[in-house]
């Protein structure tokens, strides 16, 4: 990933430079003239169901998972319930990292089954409702039941109270990361992967979703056709179908998770025994 953060470095500065230029501060912008660090290609990561089944495996129960350290000693691995928990609604739900970390109380409506994710949260600027299927009502539950702070405005609070914010976006990578290191999965996988892999059981052959309702789901922009003149009558927020391939996706994973008790020993996708 280092060329990917050289990549968002360069544009950061470049945006800065722009910004001082419209300000009259400087007369040029001397990251124009220099070229991207690295060639950037679009990930296609999709967890096997092999993978799928030990990561869901460690995020209902981690005890004694641990990951290579330095010189090969193993260190263990210790992520927190509600980091697991965001975790495993960001594959129930198909939504990204942020949106899911920074889930607020007040967004949720567990009696309609409805999670509306506000227009300045989501990537696209527009305002998504997600339906809440019956499992990730469930895990909501219980995170709004661990918070320490139960006047929190947030599902998944940081940890520093006072400060009132969300529990943070890197967190989830952050586990993710080390989960994936004690797992030995053959190819690293990323929350975004998650998003990915989940999308593909919608819309595979098992799963059976359209495409057009896979990316409505993903809150991708112009999925509804936005810029074409259908796009004027298709403004419902097409819960129904949303709630369809949402359901058809909680299905897939649990058959594919399913018979993982939360004492069971958990096996490397690579062979040996992570815990």
């Amino acid at each position: 990933g280092k060329g990917t953060t050289a990549n968002r470095a360069r544009a950061l500065l470049r945006q800065m430079y722009s910004y001082a230029i419209n300000e009259g501060r400087i007369e040029t912008n001397p990251v124009v003239l220099i070229d991207a660090p690295a060639v950037e290609q679009s990930r296609e990561r999709v967890l096997t169901n092999a993978e799928l089944k030990a990561l869901w495996s460690v995020l209902r129960d981690p005890s004694g998972l641990t990951r290579p350290g330095p010189g090969g000693k193993p260190l263990p691995v210790r992520v927190g319930r509600p980091v697991r928990i965001a975790l495993q609604l960001a594959l129930l739900t198909a939504q990204r990292r942020g949106e899911v970390s920074s889930m607020r109380v007040e967004d949720i409506d567990l009696e309609q089954g409805v999670w509306t994710i506000p227009a300045a949260v989501a990537k696209n600027g527009e305002a998504h409702p997600v339906p809440i299927t019956p499992k990730a009502a469930e895990l909501i539950r219980e995170a709004l039941a661990l918070r320490s702070d139960p006047e929190s405005r947030y599902v998944f609070p940081a940890r520093e109270v006072a400060k009132n914010a969300p529990m943070g976006a890197p967190a989830l990578s952050h586990a993710m990361a080390d989960l994936v290191a004690a797992l030995g999965f053959s190819e690293r996988a990323t929350t975004h992967d998650l998003r990915r892999s989940a999308a593909s059981l919608m819309g595979g052959d098992r799963g059976g979703v359209s495409p057009g309702t896979v990316g409505v789901v993903l809150n991708h922009k112009g999925a509804r056709g936005a810029g074409s003149i259908t796009f004027i009558y298709l403004r419902s927020p097409m819960l129904a179908e949303k709630r369809r391939a949402l359901m058809i996706l909680e299905r897939l994973l649990l058959e594919i998770v399913g018979g993982v008790e939360p004492s069971a020993k958990v096996v490397s996708i690579t062979g040996g025994a992570a815990a």
